[in-house]
C-alpha cells in the first residue's frame, strides 16, 4: 500500500522516525475487535490490587516516565487529568499518553464506593487533583466514555476556583453516552438479568472462562448480596485475587451501571473549551447539545475506533497535542527529555555488594 504526502521543505528538515510512525498510524487505521454489551466497557480486571485502587496514577508521556518519585513531582507544571469510564482503570490509556506532550495522571474511583453518584465521583476527584497538583490558571482534562459527564462536572469545580480549561471528551457526547448504554444493556430484559449478567462477564474476565455452573447457583439466590457471595466463593478457587478484592469488583460494576444511568446534567454551560473526539458509526452530533455544554469554543472530531477502543485510537493524542497552549509546545520542543537515574539507599548499597563480588 502506497500513499502520496506533501510535505514543505521546513517540514521534511524536522522529519523524525516517530513522526513517520505517527503519519503511518493514521493512515493506516488499527483494526479493533467489534465489541458488544458488557465487553464495550469492561475489558479488563486489574491483577494488582494497590495498583485497581490507587487514586491517582502517573502514566508515561513525551515528557515523564512511570519512574517519577515524590521528590521528583513537580507541582508547577500542567498536567493532563485523566478521567476513566466505567472501567475506572488506567490501562487503556497507555497507548495513548505514550504520544503526548505533556505529563498526564489518571484519578481513579477506586473500589470502597460502589454506589457513588458521578457527582459525588467529581467532587472527590477535584479535591485529590487540586491537593496534588494545586491551583492553576489553565487546566486540561479528558474524560473517556462515562469519564465524560464526571470530566464535565470536575470542569465546573475547577471554574468555581477561578480557572479556566480544555476539556477533552473520547467517545460521545453526554446524551449519546446514554442511549448507547441502554443499547448496549438492551439484551438484559430486568434487572435481575442485568445482575447476572454483570456477574458473569466479570467472572469471565477474571478467569478467562465462563463456569457452566454459575447460572444455575445464581438462580438459587434471591438478593443481589446473595449473588455476589456465591459468584465469590466460586471464584476463590479459580484466581489469586483475594475475597474482599472480587467483591468489591463486582459490587463496583453494577454501582456504575445504575450511576450512569441514573444521571442527569443539571450544570450550567462551561465557560472552558470542549474538544469532542467521537467514536466510530456514532451519530451525528448534536450542535444544540455540544453548545450547551460550554459558552466557549467547541470543536468536534472523528475517530477511527468505536467506543470501547476510542482511547486507543492513533489519532487522539496527536489531537490531544494539538490543543496544547503554544508555550507548553515550546517548552516541550527545547526540553532535554533524558531520563534521570536517582538511586535510594537500598539499592545503592545492592550495586556495591555485587561489585564487591
Amino acid at each position: 500500500m502506497s500513499h502520496n504526502v506533501v510535505f514543505n521543505e521546513e517540514d521534511i528538515k524536522i522529519l523524525t522516525i516517530e513522526r513517520i510512525r505517527e503519519m503511518e498510524e493514521i493512515m493506516t487505521p488499527t483494526k479493533f475487535k467489534e465489541m458488544k454489551g458488557l465487553e464495550t466497557f469492561y475489558t479488563h480486571v486489574e491483577s494488582d490490587e494497590l495498583l485497581a485502587t490507587t487514586e491517582i496514577m502517573f502514566l508515561p508521556t513525551h515528557t515523564s516516565s512511570t519512574s517519577i518519585r515524590e521528590d521528583e513531582f513537580d507541582v508547577t507544571l500542567n498536567y493532563l487529568c485523566i478521567v476513566p469510564g466505567l472501567e475506572g482503570l488506567h490501562s487503556r490509556f497507555g497507548y495513548m499518553c505514550e504520544r503526548l506532550k505533556l505529563p498526564a495522571v489518571v484519578l481513579q474511583p477506586g473500589l470502597d464506593r460502589p454506589n457513588e453518584t458521578i457527582q459525588e465521583t467529581a467532587k472527590k476527584y477535584a479535591q485529590v487533583f487540586l491537593k496534588k497538583i494545586g491551583l492553576k490558571k489553565y487546566f486540561y482534562i479528558l474524560g473517556y466514555e462515562w469519564g465524560i459527564p464526571v470530566a464535565l462536572e470536575v470542569a465546573s469545580i475547577f471554574e468555581g476556583q477561578g480557572m479556566i480549561g480544555t476539556i477533552f471528551c473520547v467517545g460521545l457526547e453526554p446524551e449519546a453516552l446514554k442511549v448507547a448504554l441502554e443499547e448496549e444493556l438492551s439484551e438484559y430484559k430486568n434487572e435481575e438479568e442485568l445482575e447476572n449478567g454483570v456477574l458473569e462477564h466479570m467472572f469471565k474476565l477474571m478467569t478467562g472462562d465462563k463456569c457452566a455452573r454459575l447460572d444455575e447457583m445464581l438462580r438459587g439466590c434471591n438478593s443481589w448480596d446473595k449473588k455476589v457471595e456465591e459468584c465469590v466463593r466460586t471464584l476463590l478457587g479459580c484466581m489469586s485475587h483475594s475475597a474482599q478484592y472480587t467483591r468489591a469488583l463486582l459490587q463496583a460494576a453494577l454501582g456504575r451501571i445504575a450511576q450512569a444511568r441514573r444521571y442527569s446534567s443539571a450544570l450550567p454551560p462551561l465557560r472552558s473549551r470542549v474538544v469532542l473526539l467521537r467514536s466510530r458509526r456514532a451519530a451525528p452530533a448534536c450542535p444544540q447539545q455540544l453548545n450547551a455544554l460550554t459558552s466557549g469554543e467547541v470543536s468536534v472530531h472523528e475517530l477511527s475506533a468505536p467506543l470501547g477502543h476510542a482511547a486507543r485510537d492513533a489519532r487522539c493524542a496527536a489531537i490531544v497535542n494539538s490543543y496544547l497552549d503554544p508555550e507548553l509546545i515550546h517548552n516541550f520542543d527545547n526540553e532535554s527529555l533524558c531520563d534521570t537515574y536517582l538511586l535510594n539507599a537500598d539499592t545503592f548499597i545492592s550495586m556495591s555488594i555485587e561489585s564487591d563480588k
